[in-house]
């Protein structure tokens, strides 16, 4: 609520002693009673605004997307081998590549040139899971790249 403004709310009690705030009934045999549900209520309320204040503020916020990766002319020809490698394995597990990695992590792959299990779960987007599953495929690339195996366009 902003500052400043004021809300109005209307307490009834009816003739049988059942207390009414605005619409809403209110199971309290007292005034005492009516008082402790007031403040608890009034609690819970401020709680939830302050949440909810909150919840929008940090929609607000955008944080700048990842910067793009950007590779030379030999981290392309890798990327582009990596890439063959992952549509490969997608075909044999009819599923689509990016669920195999992602481009940003092929690239991160064909930046870093892992050759170790070790440097390969080091970069961004690759797991313990991802890596027992395919890691053997993409590290024989990477190295076979990197000895000059494969390195022709």
């Amino acid at each position: 609520m902003e500052e400043g403004k004021k809300l109005e709310v209307e307490f009834k009690q009816t003739a049988k002693g059942s207390w009414y705030i605005g619409s809403l009934k209110v199971g309290a045999d007292n005034v005492e009673e009516l008082n402790t549900f007031i403040d608890s209520t009034v609690i819970f309320l401020h709680t939830k605004v302050d949440k909810m204040n909150k919840s929008i503020e940090s929609r607000d916020f955008h944080p700048a997307s990842p910067p793009a990766i950007e590779l030379n002319d030999e981290e392309k020809r890798l990327f582009e081998k990596l890439r063959s490698m992952r549509l490969d394995l997608a075909k044999a597990e009819n599923t689509p590549p990016y669920m195999i990695f992602h481009d940003s992590v092929l690239k991160r792959l064909a930046k870093a040139k892992p050759i170790t299990k070790e440097e390969m779960i080091e970069v961004d987007g690759i797991g313990e899971r991802n890596f027992d599953k395919y890691g053997v495929y993409f590290l024989t690339v990477i190295r076979n790249y990197s000895l000059g195996a494969d390195n022709r366009g």
